[in-house]
Parts: structure tokens; sequence; C-alpha cells
């Protein structure tokens, strides 16, 4: 019987193979480890940009008893209109905090338009700017 010699190409491919692949595997571990420790760590250690206590939501929000909606804005992160609700919650032990969840106006409109109205009535959704809306 003939013993086969394996010829210089396959000795390369049979020591690269297995080097890449346990270097692609290495490289994929470590970023799976890096992400999980940073997101763990925004998580657990949220420092909010600034004073809560002045931004638009909570000013809004102490005057508010039930859920009230704010101004729109451009999200700046998703690029889409957003809308803060927001109000006043007491706590046991006599201190209180402001309580707030953002809406896209995407899904507000669905839920508006999704509402059911008696006979031919439409829902509309408007914000009241305080002025005389005329009829």
């Amino acid at each position: 019987m003939k013993k086969r010699k394996f010829g210089v190409r396959a000795k390369l491919l049979a020591f690269i193979l297995p080097v890449v692949a346990l270097a692609l595997f290495a490289l994929i571990m470590i970023a799976n480890v890096y992400s999980r420790n940073m997101l763990e760590q925004k998580t657990t250690r949220w420092e909010p940009e600034g004073d809560a206590r002045e931004g638009s939501w909570y000013v809004d929000g102490v005057s508010h008893a039930t859920m009230a909606f704010g101004e729109p804005y451009m999200d700046t992160y998703t690029g889409n209109y957003v809308v803060t609700a927001s109000q006043w919650v007491d706590r046991v032990g006599g201190k209180g905090m402001v309580v707030a969840a953002d809406v896209t106006l995407d899904v507000l409109s669905e839920v508006v338009n999704n509402m059911e109205v008696e006979g031919n009535g439409r829902s509309v959704l408007y914000k009241d700017m305080g002025k005389n809306s005329g009829r």
C-alpha cells in the first residue's frame, strides 16, 4: 500500500483553518463580555444629564394630578416625534415624585384612529394651546 503524502497546501490549510476559527471565536467571546459589562455599567450607574428637576417633563408633571401630555418634540435617537405624559404622584412618607412616559406620535395616532365613535363620528387628537379655536 502506498502512503499518501499531503502537499504544502494541505498542511498549511490544516494549520491555518483551526487558528483562524479559534481567533474568530476568541474575538466573539471578547466582544460579548465587553458589551455585557458596558450594558451592566450603564444600567446600574445611570447618571442623568443635568438636574432632572429642570426638565420640561418634570416641571409639567409637578402641576398635573393626572397624566397629561406635554409639547411634542423630535427624539434625537429615533428621529420620531414624541410627546411626554407626566404627573405628580404622592408617595407614602410624605414625599412625592413625578412619573413620566414618552409616547411616539405614531403610536398615539394609531390609538386615536382605532377608537370607535358612535354613528358617523370620528376621533381627533389636538393640543389645546389656550387660544380660542373658533367654533
